[in-house]
């Protein structure tokens, strides 16, 4: 029973202690991976902005990828960024002409909508839709309507 006791013990205090060594060297090397500079980051947003502002697009995409570089964790330069590739996406595509929606020419003209059901195989002339009501005749000099809110 003493037996028992022990060892589960020295294997409770064995597992403990490898956990704490493996998850501090894994903290350690990951803080080691990623150096912040937070005035750097600060200081390419504001070159982005300003180049944003100027319409230079490409170029506060590239300023605000730097402000990301510099400190990955700070939401703000990602913004920036997200933004600064929209509109460098939407520039590319005014420039080039290729934009992603753009209403298509229809290859044929629409079908005529009949009031009755037809049977396939049968031919019916298309009727043609009414003309449009004539238009109201102006009338002569001035004259000023019933409610003109006057």
């Amino acid at each position: 029973m003493r037996f028992h006791r022990t060892f589960s013990t020295l294997t409770a205090a064995a597992l403990a202690l490898t956990f704490l060594l493996s998850g501090t060297s894994a903290w350690a090397v990951q803080n080691d991976a990623v150096k912040v500079d937070k005035e750097k980051c600060a200081l390419m947003i504001r070159h982005g902005q300003d180049a944003l502002d100027r319409g230079r697009y490409q170029d506060a995409k590239y300023y605000f990828q730097s402000a990301v570089q510099a400190d990955p964790q700070n939401p703000k330069p990602w913004n920036w960024y997200d933004l600064a590739t929209f509109y460098a996406a939407a520039e590319e595509m005014k420039n080039t002409g290729k934009y992603m929606v753009r209403p298509a020419e229809p290859t044929q003209p629409p079908a005529a909508i009949s009031s009755s059901p037809t049977m396939e195989g049968s031919t019916t002339a298309q009727s043609q839709p009414p003309a449009a009501p004539p238009k109201p005749k102006k009338p002569k000099g001035f004259t000023i309507a019933d409610d003109e809110g006057c």
